[in-house]
Protein backbone atom coordinates (compact mmCIF):
# COMPACT_ATOMS: atom_id res chain seq x y z
CA UNK A 1 0.00 0.00 0.00
CA UNK A 2 1.39 3.49 -1.01
CA UNK A 3 1.18 6.47 1.32
CA UNK A 4 -0.10 9.35 -0.32
CA UNK A 5 3.25 12.00 -0.40
CA UNK A 6 0.63 14.98 0.78
CA UNK A 7 -0.95 12.88 3.81
CA UNK A 8 -0.89 14.65 6.96
CA UNK A 9 2.80 14.01 8.92
CA UNK A 10 1.52 12.21 11.97
CA UNK A 11 -0.71 10.22 9.78
CA UNK A 12 2.10 9.09 7.73
CA UNK A 13 3.86 7.62 10.27
CA UNK A 14 1.21 5.78 11.67
CA UNK A 15 0.60 4.20 8.60
CA UNK A 16 4.44 2.93 8.13
CA UNK A 17 4.28 1.44 11.51
CA UNK A 18 1.20 -0.43 11.27
CA UNK A 19 2.79 -1.15 7.76
CA UNK A 20 5.49 -2.54 9.21
CA UNK A 21 3.47 -4.69 12.26
CA UNK A 22 1.39 -6.03 9.24
CA UNK A 23 4.35 -7.26 7.88
CA UNK A 24 5.98 -8.89 10.72
CA UNK A 25 2.83 -10.93 11.38
CA UNK A 26 2.80 -12.04 7.98
CA UNK A 27 6.01 -12.99 8.04
CA UNK A 28 5.99 -14.63 11.14
CA UNK A 29 2.99 -16.60 10.15
CA UNK A 30 4.21 -17.75 7.03
CA UNK A 31 6.93 -19.07 9.04
CA UNK A 32 5.04 -20.73 11.75
CA UNK A 33 5.90 -17.96 14.63
CA UNK A 34 3.45 -17.26 16.94
CA UNK A 35 2.59 -13.71 16.28
CA UNK A 36 -0.85 -13.47 17.29
CA UNK A 37 -3.59 -10.31 18.22
CA UNK A 38 -1.98 -10.65 21.97
CA UNK A 39 1.38 -9.96 20.35
CA UNK A 40 0.24 -7.01 18.21
CA UNK A 41 -2.93 -4.75 20.22
CA UNK A 42 -0.53 -4.31 23.19
CA UNK A 43 1.92 -2.45 21.03
CA UNK A 44 -1.04 -1.07 18.56
CA UNK A 45 -2.65 0.16 21.45
CA UNK A 46 0.74 2.29 22.64
CA UNK A 47 0.61 3.87 18.60
CA UNK A 48 -2.89 5.23 19.35
CA UNK A 49 -2.42 6.17 23.18
CA UNK A 50 -1.67 9.45 23.72
CA UNK A 51 1.77 9.35 24.73
CA UNK A 52 1.98 7.37 21.85
CA UNK A 53 1.15 10.33 20.00
CA UNK A 54 3.01 12.67 22.00
CA UNK A 55 5.99 10.95 20.75
CA UNK A 56 4.78 10.56 17.31
CA UNK A 57 4.07 14.28 16.94
CA UNK A 58 7.56 14.98 18.62
CA UNK A 59 9.20 13.27 16.36
CA UNK A 60 7.81 14.56 13.40
CA UNK A 61 8.14 18.01 14.65
CA UNK A 62 11.96 17.38 14.61
CA UNK A 63 11.62 16.85 11.08
CA UNK A 64 9.52 18.08 8.87
CA UNK A 65 9.60 21.99 9.73
CA UNK A 66 10.84 24.06 7.61
CA UNK A 67 13.63 26.62 8.31
CA UNK A 68 12.52 30.02 9.10
CA UNK A 69 13.15 33.11 6.55
CA UNK A 70 14.55 36.41 8.22
CA UNK A 71 13.70 40.34 7.42
CA UNK A 72 16.26 40.75 3.82
CA UNK A 73 14.82 37.54 2.34
CA UNK A 74 13.29 39.01 -1.13
CA UNK A 75 10.74 36.72 -1.62
CA UNK A 76 9.44 37.51 2.13
CA UNK A 77 9.31 41.02 1.44
CA UNK A 78 6.85 40.39 -1.21
CA UNK A 79 2.70 40.15 -1.36
CA UNK A 80 1.76 36.69 -1.49
CA UNK A 81 -1.25 35.43 -3.71
CA UNK A 82 -4.15 33.68 -1.96
CA UNK A 83 -4.41 30.08 -1.17
CA UNK A 84 -6.69 28.39 -4.55
CA UNK A 85 -6.17 25.02 -4.01
CA UNK A 86 -8.98 23.25 -1.42
CA UNK A 87 -8.65 24.20 2.00
CA UNK A 88 -10.09 21.04 3.06
CA UNK A 89 -7.61 19.02 0.72
CA UNK A 90 -5.27 16.92 1.65
CA UNK A 91 -2.20 19.42 0.66
CA UNK A 92 -3.42 22.49 2.38
CA UNK A 93 -4.45 20.80 5.64
CA UNK A 94 -0.78 19.22 5.91
CA UNK A 95 0.73 22.66 5.07
CA UNK A 96 -1.71 23.71 8.00
CA UNK A 97 -0.46 21.18 10.37
CA UNK A 98 3.37 22.10 9.25
CA UNK A 99 2.62 25.75 10.02
CA UNK A 100 1.39 25.09 13.63
CA UNK A 101 3.95 22.93 14.36
CA UNK A 102 6.58 25.56 13.25
CA UNK A 103 4.92 28.01 15.68
CA UNK A 104 5.50 25.85 18.79
CA UNK A 105 9.05 24.93 17.64
CA UNK A 106 10.27 28.51 17.13
CA UNK A 107 8.68 29.78 20.48
CA UNK A 108 6.13 32.18 18.75
CA UNK A 109 2.69 33.73 19.39
CA UNK A 110 1.79 34.01 15.54
CA UNK A 111 3.65 32.75 12.05
CA UNK A 112 2.71 33.43 8.52
CA UNK A 113 3.49 31.25 5.75
CA UNK A 114 5.90 33.14 3.88
CA UNK A 115 8.06 32.76 6.93
CA UNK A 116 8.51 29.08 6.30
CA UNK A 117 8.84 29.25 2.62
CA UNK A 118 5.12 28.40 2.04
CA UNK A 119 3.95 31.83 -0.42
CA UNK A 120 0.47 31.99 0.42
CA UNK A 121 -1.89 34.32 2.50
CA UNK A 122 -2.39 31.75 5.42
CA UNK A 123 -1.38 32.36 9.25
CA UNK A 124 -2.01 30.89 12.40
CA UNK A 125 -2.19 32.34 16.25
CA UNK A 126 -2.47 31.85 19.55
CA UNK A 127 -1.39 32.30 22.95
CA UNK A 128 -1.10 30.07 25.95
CA UNK A 129 -1.12 31.13 29.40
CA UNK A 130 2.84 31.12 30.48
CA UNK A 131 4.45 31.96 26.99
CA UNK A 132 8.18 33.06 27.60
CA UNK A 133 8.58 35.81 25.48
CA UNK A 134 5.54 37.60 26.77
CA UNK A 135 5.04 36.57 29.82
CA UNK A 136 2.24 39.73 30.26
CA UNK A 137 0.40 38.45 27.94
CA UNK A 138 -3.87 37.11 28.25
CA UNK A 139 -4.13 33.61 26.83
CA UNK A 140 -5.94 34.11 22.87
CA UNK A 141 -7.56 31.30 21.63
CA UNK A 142 -5.72 29.33 18.59
CA UNK A 143 -6.84 29.76 15.23
CA UNK A 144 -6.10 29.63 11.80
CA UNK A 145 -6.82 32.16 8.49
CA UNK A 146 -6.55 31.52 5.11
CA UNK A 147 -7.09 34.19 2.55
CA UNK A 148 -7.53 37.42 5.32
CA UNK A 149 -8.78 40.32 4.65
CA UNK A 150 -9.29 43.24 7.03
CA UNK A 151 -12.07 44.83 6.33
CA UNK A 152 -12.16 47.48 9.36
CA UNK A 153 -10.25 49.06 11.68
CA UNK A 154 -10.69 51.67 14.48
CA UNK A 155 -9.36 55.48 14.72
CA UNK A 156 -8.15 54.89 18.24
CA UNK A 157 -4.80 52.70 18.43
CA UNK A 158 -2.80 51.48 20.89
CA UNK A 159 1.37 50.26 20.97
CA UNK A 160 2.67 47.17 21.65
CA UNK A 161 6.64 46.48 22.01
CA UNK A 162 6.74 43.75 18.76
CA UNK A 163 8.63 40.96 18.38
CA UNK A 164 9.16 38.59 15.48
CA UNK A 165 10.46 35.22 14.64
CA UNK A 166 11.83 36.86 10.89
CA UNK A 167 13.37 39.55 13.21
CA UNK A 168 15.33 37.91 16.11
CA UNK A 169 16.96 39.56 18.83
CA UNK A 170 14.59 42.92 18.28
CA UNK A 171 11.59 44.58 19.98
CA UNK A 172 9.89 47.63 18.37
CA UNK A 173 7.36 50.12 19.51
CA UNK A 174 4.70 50.28 17.43
CA UNK A 175 1.50 51.81 17.01
CA UNK A 176 -1.62 49.73 15.44
CA UNK A 177 -5.10 50.08 15.45
CA UNK A 178 -6.73 48.70 18.76
CA UNK A 179 -9.70 47.15 16.67
CA UNK A 180 -10.66 45.41 13.79
CA UNK A 181 -13.10 43.04 11.61
CA UNK A 182 -11.51 40.13 10.00
CA UNK A 183 -13.15 37.72 7.48
CA UNK A 184 -11.28 34.91 5.52
CA UNK A 185 -11.80 31.21 5.65
CA UNK A 186 -10.83 28.92 8.15
CA UNK A 187 -9.38 25.57 8.33
CA UNK A 188 -12.41 23.52 7.38
CA UNK A 189 -12.83 25.66 4.23
CA UNK A 190 -15.93 27.35 6.20
CA UNK A 191 -16.00 31.41 5.78
CA UNK A 192 -15.66 33.40 9.02
CA UNK A 193 -15.99 37.04 9.63
CA UNK A 194 -14.72 38.54 13.63
CA UNK A 195 -14.71 41.48 15.44
CA UNK A 196 -10.58 41.45 16.88
CA UNK A 197 -9.92 43.84 19.73
CA UNK A 198 -6.52 44.62 21.84
CA UNK A 199 -3.83 41.75 21.76
CA UNK A 200 -5.91 39.43 19.23
CA UNK A 201 -6.42 42.81 16.94
CA UNK A 202 -2.66 43.20 17.12
CA UNK A 203 -1.52 39.80 16.98
CA UNK A 204 -3.65 39.38 13.53
CA UNK A 205 -2.39 42.82 12.30
CA UNK A 206 1.30 41.61 12.58
CA UNK A 207 0.59 38.26 10.87
CA UNK A 208 -1.22 40.08 8.19
CA UNK A 209 1.08 42.17 7.57
CA UNK A 210 3.58 39.23 6.47
CA UNK A 211 1.11 38.27 3.37
CA UNK A 212 1.78 41.56 2.35
CA UNK A 213 5.43 41.75 2.63
CA UNK A 214 5.54 43.98 5.63
CA UNK A 215 7.98 43.37 8.75
CA UNK A 216 7.34 45.13 12.13
CA UNK A 217 10.30 47.42 12.02
CA UNK A 218 9.18 49.02 8.76
CA UNK A 219 5.87 49.87 11.25
CA UNK A 220 8.16 51.82 13.75
CA UNK A 221 7.71 55.72 13.94
CA UNK A 222 11.50 56.60 14.75
CA UNK A 223 14.74 54.24 15.10
CA UNK A 224 14.91 54.78 18.53
CA UNK A 225 11.99 52.79 19.04
CA UNK A 226 13.66 49.82 18.14
CA UNK A 227 15.89 48.21 20.76
CA UNK A 228 17.84 45.29 20.85
CA UNK A 229 16.31 42.65 23.02
CA UNK A 230 19.39 42.45 25.55
CA UNK A 231 18.35 46.13 25.85
CA UNK A 232 14.55 45.49 25.99
CA UNK A 233 15.41 42.70 28.62
CA UNK A 234 16.94 45.56 31.12
CA UNK A 235 14.92 47.78 30.88
CA UNK A 236 14.93 48.49 34.82
CA UNK A 237 18.52 50.16 33.68
CA UNK A 238 16.88 52.65 31.67
CA UNK A 239 16.30 56.54 32.27
CA UNK A 240 12.72 57.18 33.30
CA UNK A 241 10.61 57.69 30.04
CA UNK A 242 12.57 57.14 28.12
CA UNK A 243 12.02 56.43 24.72
CA UNK A 244 8.72 57.56 25.73
CA UNK A 245 6.19 57.25 28.83
CA UNK A 246 4.53 54.91 27.19
CA UNK A 247 7.20 52.23 26.01
CA UNK A 248 9.19 52.63 29.26
CA UNK A 249 6.47 51.55 31.45
CA UNK A 250 5.14 48.17 29.06
CA UNK A 251 5.82 44.95 29.64
CA UNK A 252 6.21 42.15 26.26
CA UNK A 253 2.87 41.25 25.92
CA UNK A 254 1.18 44.40 27.49
CA UNK A 255 -0.56 47.10 25.35
CA UNK A 256 -0.68 50.90 26.18
CA UNK A 257 -3.04 53.49 25.23
CA UNK A 258 -0.59 55.83 25.74
CA UNK A 259 3.02 56.32 23.21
Amino acid sequence: MAIHPNAPILLKVRLRLLLFLAGAWMFGTFHGIDCGLGVFVPVLGRICSRRGRTALKAAAESIEVPPLRYLGDPDLMQPQPEVQEAVEGDEIQTRLQILREAMGVYGGIGIAAPQIGWWVRAMCFGIEAGNPRYAAAPPVPFQYWINPEITWSSKNTSWMWEGCLSVPGMRGWVERPREIRMRGIDEHGEAREVHLKDLPARIAQHEFDHLDGVLFPLRVESPRLLVPQAVFDSKETWAQNWPTPGSYLTKAGELSLEK
